[in-house]
């Protein structure tokens, strides 16, 4: 959905018609009045460092990532150049504890932004209220009962108020 249009008073025969900012592009920004992604959040982009924002981390996707997906950030070597790499987040080895969520859908290979702790994840579906784990048989996904099976993990990823609405809080991560 495209950004809302408003009119202005035109200034040197300019169109009056003007679209409002969904994301950060500077100081050519200044001034503008900002519109909300489809998600109804702002983009964190439009957030100076001194405001509050959500923690996010840029990375490349390592598998297709569905919106909502736990993931996990790990440095990947697998294409000779380090980079920061996510992944799937599921509770079978510790290695692959949740350190965050994505809201977009990704293929393989995209640029993801990752959201930590703190924020929202309406991308998700099916969830029961209460507390959230981090779940052993669905990759990315939570679940309401922690894993009990020797050498998983246990990890709370946060509560779910919601069937789509799972509010992030993640706990460390203990191994069965």
């Amino acid at each position: 959905m495209a950004a809302e249009k408003f009119l202005k008073l035109p200034d040197n025969g300019n169109d009056p018609e003007s679209t409002a900012a969904t994301q950060t592009g500077g100081p050519s920004n200044a001034g503008k009045i900002p519109a909300l992604r489809e998600d109804g959040t702002f983009d964190p982009t439009m957030f100076g460092p001194e405001v509050a924002s959500p923690d996010v981390e840029i990375g490349v996707a390592t598998e297709a990532l569905a919106a909502g997906d736990l993931v996990n950030t790990f440095l990947d070597n697998s294409t000779g150049t380090p980079r920061n790499g996510v992944r799937k987040a599921v509770a079978t080895a510790y290695g692959t504890r949740a350190r965050g969520f994505v809201i977009a859908a990704a293929a393989a290979g995209a640029t993801v932004t990752v959201y930590k702790s703190g924020a929202p994840n309406s991308a998700v579906t099916g969830l029961t209220i209460g507390q959230q784990w981090l779940s052993a048989t669905t990759p990315g996904r939570s679940v309401n009962v922690a894993p009990t099976t020797t050498g998983f993990v246990q990890q709370k990823v946060g509560n779910a108020s919601a069937a789509n609405m799972l509010h992030i809080d993640l706990g460390p991560a203990y191994k069965i």
